[in-house]
């Protein structure tokens, strides 16, 4: 499985300490591709963002672009079309490509996939299945106390309005480019739950 994000991308983003190790975090970054990112989108398109994996910078009228070079500006992940191109990408400028697949994976899918991850960990974190049963631990020392229950939904909730909120953000984005219907990502939206599948 291509893992989108991982314990430093969660780090930068949400409260997750970054002393916790990558044994406690990875459980809950591979469900949020396992469980959530299917809820967006189907397996096709999924494999095509994962395939969109490219080395961009931030677009620079000092550097000359080449064919297959990638660049970040507007909002977008450019591809160069032309070389030598010293021009700002946009639409009208025929030296340049938006590379939908790119912007998606990188400017949009990683704050839904790590507001995802959040969400779980906060499920379930601090929380032991042991032979007496579900237990929160309690420091020995007495230092740290669990969060109480009504904290805890209070944070899950947060976490869940920014995940749909980043939710929200790439269906707009997949509308308003007519990403529904193109073959570069080979989707359509289904009827009823607003989730895009294959065709």
């Amino acid at each position: 499985m291509v893992l989108l994000i991982n314990k430093a991308d969660l780090v930068d983003r949400t409260r997750i300490s970054a002393n916790l190790s990558d044994k406690q975090i990875l459980p809950f970054i591979q469900d949020a591709h396992i469980y959530d990112l299917p809820t967006l989108f189907s397996g096709n398109m999924i494999a095509d963002i994962n395939g969109a994996e490219t080395v961009y910078s931030a677009w620079s009228e000092s550097v000359d672009y080449t064919p297959g070079l990638f660049s970040e500006s507007g909002g977008f992940i450019w591809k160069a079309l032309a070389d030598n191109v010293n021009s700002l990408p946009t639409g009208e400028n025929a030296s340049w490509q938006i590379d939908h697949n790119a912007t998606i994976r990188y400017l949009y899918l990683k704050e839904f996939l790590c507001w995802s991850a959040y969400r779980r960990l906060l499920l379930e974190h601090g929380r032991n299945i042991t032979e007496a049963g579900i237990t929160n631990p309690t420091d020995p020392q007495a230092t740290y106390q669990p969060v109480s229950d009504k904290t805890r939904a209070e944070m899950i909730a947060s976490a869940t309005d920014k995940k749909n909120h980043h939710r929200n953000v790439i269906e707009r984005y997949l509308l308003k480019y007519d990403l529904t219907t193109r073959s570069t990502c080979s989707s359509y939206i289904r009827k009823g739950n607003g989730r895009i599948t294959a065709l």
